[in-house]
């Protein structure tokens, strides 16, 4: 993601949206109001499938971008935030009603079961 993001206008949709993802939000009780603007250092971006940090997962999904970094002694500092108003909307209509089409929260290995279920590449 980037900041082109927002000139080229949104390709996040709830249609594009990993449908693990509310189920995992709500179950954690994520506001996603409180998810722009927020400051993350490089360990809190790694990907850990067995209980994945939300501002990853978001980043991974292109529902934040990175909005600033700045160079600290222990790393980088990040302020994420969302691309455009499209990403905003699209993951706060997709936790408003999570009802549409989404699975319910299904606790700890959520998303491992989901990855099992996705074929490898090249195999």
């Amino acid at each position: 993601p980037s900041r082109r993001s927002t000139e080229r206008g949104s390709t996040c949709s709830t249609k594009a949206l990993p449908a693990f993802l509310p189920a995992l939000l709500i179950e954690r009780r994520v506001d996603p109001a409180a998810l722009d603007n927020i400051r993350v250092g490089e360990p809190d971006l790694a990907f850990d499938i067995d209980r994945p940090k939300i501002e990853a997962l978001l980043f991974q999904t292109g529902y934040l971008t990175i909005l600033a970094e700045e160079r600290g002694a222990a790393g980088y500092l990040y302020r994420l935030g969302y691309p455009n108003r499209e990403a905003r909307s699209a993951l706060s209509l997709a936790l408003q009603h999570p009802a549409m089409g989404q699975p319910k929260p299904t606790g700890k290995g959520s998303l491992r079961k989901v990855a099992a279920g996705v074929p490898a590449i090249g195999g």
